[in-house]
């Protein structure tokens, strides 16, 4: 009978996220970034591009947020990859990106100059690079998903294994124009001319009829009014705050001091958002041809765990979607976001979702901020499968936080981290 290999890692590269994943040929990446730059360049070196895609060619690329520790490797990435198919990356408007700058330590600033020139116009230096095909900005869309064919989801349809594929420029919806004029106008962008990059609405996109990408992105909160209004005083007047205000700051060290200074004193309600992505086997009434069988592994450091634990890992079982016994095979992975402020939104736009997912990235690396345990009522059939992408030393950071991981374990759920030594890893295959 046919098949599909899978895999998908949470990879071992301290206080970060690097998610790795691959279904058959098709390689795709959720995230690039740690503090410990030299370990994260030595793992995409000597592991990544070694091991897990020797053809350094990238079908997916994903970026959730501008922080560094999600995104600190993208730059060694694409100079390592032979070829990044496609990018999907969230809209962050120039105000937004100018409280990241502000709010970085001067290490970070000096740490990485590239940056520099990302967080400017992140869009057009990603589409700068030769060997990035498109670039999709996602800026939010519509409350709920629209409802898939009833074809949609009974079989491959593929003739060879390596055709595994996904169209995002026809399946996401391009965003509204008066929507997008804003973008445009905001950023300087003429996507006329820069036919690269694409502005899209959060939505699906499914590979082969059988596999799909939910994309999900909130709109940012930002109640900045008394900084904004000294912005002003400092660079002059502006209607909307645009990537051309951004530049004049950020080209100069004594305005982004006195801006920085501005924000320092200011009591701001700024809450940064992440592009979140769930992917997962479509699960379709008319489904009787396809058999997908998925476990997960722990291991540390190259080696695996002990064989009790290696049982524990194994909770969730074989996921068999043909006896539809053990169905939470999907994957949410979602960066820093904080599910106090969108957790609702996000249920309604998943739907059904939430029941077939088995493995849920702890937003934020388990910050207590960012977590709402009213989750875990949604959260999978079967015995989710919670990890943290955290560091064994502290950094400056309490997570994940002990007040998170009693409520996953009350629940009687898994919670595992990944770190500087440890790993997390789920392997599969799809029988059709």
């Amino acid at each position: 009978m046919p098949s599909l290999s899978l895999k998908f890692k949470f990879n071992n590269i301290g206080f970060g996220l690097f998610y790795s994943g691959s279904i058959e040929n098709y390689k795709f990446i959720y995230d690039c970034g740690s503090r410990s730059q030299n370990l994260l360049h030595q793992f995409l070196q000597e592991n990544y591009f070694t091991f897990e895609n020797p053809d350094k060619i990238i079908d997916l690329l994903v970026i959730s947020h501008f922080h560094d520790d999600h995104i600190s490797g993208i730059k060694y990435l694409i100079d390592n990859a032979v070829r990044i198919k496609c990018v999907v990356v969230p809209y962050i408007s120039p105000l937004e990106r100018l409280v990241l700058s502000v709010t970085r330590s001067r290490k970070q600033r000096i740490f990485s100059n590239w940056y520099n020139h990302f967080i400017l116009d992140p869009y057009s230096y990603l589409a700068s690079f030769d060997n990035i095909d498109k670039v999709f900005v996602v800026n939010g869309g519509p409350e709920e998903l629209p409802k898939l064919p009833p074809e949609i989801g009974v079989r491959p349809t593929l003739k060879e294994k390596n055709e595994f594929s996904v169209d995002f420029d026809h399946q996401l919806q391009d965003i509204k124009d008066k929507v997008a004029e804003v973008i445009q106008n905001t950023e300087g962008i003429n996507i006329d001319e820069n036919e690269k990059i694409k502005i899209k609405e959060h939505g699906q996109v499914v590979g082969l009829d059988f596999w799909e990408f939910v994309f999900y992105h909130d709109q940012a909160n930002i109640n900045l009014p008394l900084w904004v209004k000294n912005i002003k005083r400092i660079i002059g007047d502006f209607e909307v705050f645009s990537q051309r205000d951004l530049s004049a700051i950020l080209h100069s060290d004594q305005i982004l001091q006195k801006v920085k200074n501005a924000y320092s004193r200011t009591v701001a309600n700024f809450n940064n958002t992440s592009l979140i992505m769930y992917h997962g086997l479509i699960y379709s009434d008319q489904r009787p041809n396809i058999n997908l069988r998925l476990y997960g592994e722990l291991a540390f450091d190259g080696q695996f765990s002990t064989p009790s634990l290696n049982e524990y890992m194994r909770l969730p079982g074989l996921y068999d979607s043909n006896t539809g016994e053990f169905e939470s095979t999907g994957h949410l992975l979602t960066g820093d976001t904080n599910l106090n402020l969108n957790l609702q939104r996000l249920i309604n736009f998943l739907g059904a979702r939430f029941s077939k997912t088995g493995v849920i990235l702890v937003p934020h690396h388990g910050s207590i901020d960012n977590w709402n345990n009213n989750i875990l009522n949604h959260a999978g059939g079967t015995i989710p499968v919670w990890v943290a992408s955290v560091s064994i030393i502290n950094e400056g950071q309490h997570h994940p936080s002990p007040l998170v991981i009693r409520d996953i374990l009350n629940r009687k759920h898994i919670f595992v981290s990944c770190n500087q030594y440890s790993y997390v890893v789920f392997y599969g295959i799809v029988v059709y």
